[in-house]
């Protein structure tokens, strides 16, 4: 999807006006970021997205076509705004179970909670259904976010989205709770040192390198 971006130093306060550096456009968004990669990697990557039919929907469509991708699309029709708040909401339970095809293919399938829970659980079902591993990045969490029930090989999220989901104040807590439903492994991003390591039957503090830690039931 489009990202608009203009630096300034330093950010304007509330109600003032400042004189910014140069206008830029990038394409961006984690799933799309993530399939180009993979694909630039060597991989064989099917995309299943939503776009909007305005300028921005097609300059998204056409850079990922520019890519070594196979898409399943739907074109939402949309305008700029709705198409920021709600094109990834089109990826509905029924352009999932249209993709099964491409998923009973695959070795390893990627979603997020940026499209909408019908299509997150769909996808979840499908994996379960073939026996595929399944990597869930659980962001951003939201009133209607839901972990599917069932294994997910991987779990990727930051502390605080963890704690929502889990409805609590305490980490060790919501590493049990997201491994209860099925969550084989875990990925907390956090700004810190601090990690949480879970083995089979208890969560062990422990320290971790850069920002990312890693947390198993030892599957």
């Amino acid at each position: 999807m489009p990202i608009w971006f203009s630096s300034c130093d330093p950010i304007p306060t509330l109600g003032e006006s400042i004189q910014a550096a140069e206008f830029k456009l990038y394409s961006g968004g984690r799933g799309a970021n993530s399939a180009v990669a993979v694909a630039r990697a060597g991989c064989q990557v099917t995309f299943v997205g939503a776009h909007g039919a305005d300028l921005f929907g097609r300059m998204a469509r056409e850079k990922l076509l520019r890519e070594t991708l196979v898409m399943v699309e739907a074109p939402t029709g949309r305008y700029m705004v709705a198409v920021a708040k709600s094109a990834n909401s089109e990826i509905s339970g029924e352009l999932v179970r249209d993709a099964a095809e491409a998923i009973n293919a695959a070795d390893l399938v990627f979603t997020q909670f940026e499209i909408s829970p019908e299509g997150v659980l769909e996808t979840a079902k499908l994996c379960s259904h073939y026996k595929k591993r399944l990597v869930l990045y659980a962001s951003p969490v939201g009133p209607r976010s839901r972990m599917p029930e069932g294994a997910t090989f991987l779990t990727v999220l930051s502390i605080r989205e963890a704690l929502a989901l889990a409805e609590t104040r305490e980490v060790s807590y919501a590493v049990h709770w997201l491994h209860d439903p099925g969550s084989q492994n875990l990925v907390l991003v956090d700004g810190t040192n601090r990690s949480h390591f879970r083995t089979t039957k208890e969560c062990i503090p422990c320290r971790s390198h850069g920002s990312a830690a890693f947390s198993t039931q030892g599957r």
